[in-house]
């Protein structure tokens, strides 16, 4: 059997995101089972296309960041137009699209033309989550989402990344199409050790006294970090905790304020041990966890958070909120969470959790893996062959 799928997202490593690492961890773990995969995307950063063994990334729009919204609209278009042709010359087994937006829309449909299974995965809730998509209006008063949602109601498969997410998704997306499929991590390369845990709080010089909770992700308000820095105010300046932010505060992505920025710097001049790490390169990521006590995301919306799976699978202790997404895969791991916008008790659970202490919890965190997740999507690949 032809064993080939086309994977579609709009960002894909070295630019940040969620989604474009788990394409790329998907990927890989697919050319391990001996399928071949090419991965379409835009090209932010001029990195330019490649070839490996199995695996090609093909980066459309050299250079192109897409900063305004009429430039996004048009590279978007072109990321779907582009998608299409190349499906439609590779004949792929399976179209797996990332996101359901106007770009997956052509993908979708050049998948159906070549008789690719197509899986459209939805990945963020309030964002492009069925309800959302197909309620779309122009001006707040034309229906939209019939076209906009063509990518959903066209394609084989919708998948879903938590329980909430696929409770609500059935109201709107046929059973027979609809999959809960998680997102997966590299459980080896995250396993903490207390070797690894002395190593890497000595790497970025943490007393043994410290307790250090971190924040991963997009510096942008949805993601929480403004209630975290105000959470933050309230605690004791003179306190051995640290604030670690790591992700993303300048650059082209269209949710990104100064609002963060200009808060973490008033609050550094003012005592708060507050370090801000930017962008920091996956291969690090794993010492980041190591070195961490508490990680948290007080988020209002997810998909299901990558940087979630993979603090757990390294052994922190979580403080969230209870939101979809966040609530499927927190009870693996010691957790305390909250509802969104509650500053005063996301105070009070970042106190707690500081007592709980890290640990190791490989028995209850088989499920995050990677492999688990390939072998689930395999299934629908190969469903209609």
């Amino acid at each position: 059997m032809n064993k080939s799928v086309v994977m579609v997202c709009s960002q894909y490593p070295p630019i940040y995101g969620g989604a474009g690492q788990q394409a790329k961890l998907l990927s890989q773990t697919l050319v391990s089972r001996g399928w071949e995969v090419a991965v379409v995307t835009l090209d932010q950063k001029g990195v330019g296309s490649s070839l490996g063994q199995g695996l090609g990334v093909v980066r459309l729009l050299r250079g192109i960041a897409g900063t305004g919204k009429l430039q996004r609209a048009l590279t978007t278009i072109a990321l779907g137009l582009g998608a299409a042709s190349i499906i439609l010359k590779r004949r792929p087994t399976a179209v797996h699209v990332h996101g359901a937006y106007w770009w997956s829309i052509p993908a979708v449909l050049a998948g159906r033309l070549v008789s690719a299974t197509t899986v459209v995965k939805v990945t963020r809730d309030g964002e492009d989550d069925p309800e959302t998509v197909l309620g779309r209006k122009f001006l707040r008063a034309v229906p939209l989402g019939w076209l906009y949602g063509l990518s959903l109601r066209a394609s084989d498969y919708v998948v879903v990344l938590s329980t909430e997410a696929y409770e609500k998704a059935k109201a709107f997306v046929p059973a027979k199409r609809l999959r809960l499929v998680r997102n997966g991590v590299d459980l080896h390369a995250l396993d903490r050790t207390e070797e690894r845990r002395e190593s890497a709080r000595k790497k970025y010089g943490v007393g043994p006294e410290t307790k250090v909770t971190t924040f991963i992700g997009y510096l942008v308000e949805h993601k929480g970090i403004l209630d975290l820095l105000s959470a933050w105010k309230l605690r004791s300046k003179t306190s051995n905790s640290e604030l670690w932010l790591v992700g993303p505060y300048e650059g082209f992505y269209r949710e990104l304020t100064s609002r963060a920025i200009s808060e973490i710097s008033a609050m550094q001049a003012v005592g708060f041990k507050i370090r801000l790490f930017g962008h920091v390169d996956p291969q690090e990521m794993p010492s980041i966890y190591w070195a961490s006590d508490v990680f948290t995301l007080p988020s209002y919306s997810e998909g299901m958070p990558n940087s979630l799976a993979e603090a757990i699978a390294a052994g922190c202790v979580v403080v969230g909120t209870a939101i979809p997404g966040i609530t499927d895969i927190a009870r693996l791991a010691p957790s305390v969470l909250i509802e969104p916008g509650d500053v005063h008790a996301l105070t009070k659970a970042l106190d707690s959790a500081e007592l709980i202490g890290h640990s190791n919890f490989s028995e209850h965190r088989a499920g995050l893996g990677i492999e688990n997740t390939a072998s689930l999507i395999e299934e629908l690949y190969v469903s209609s062959t």
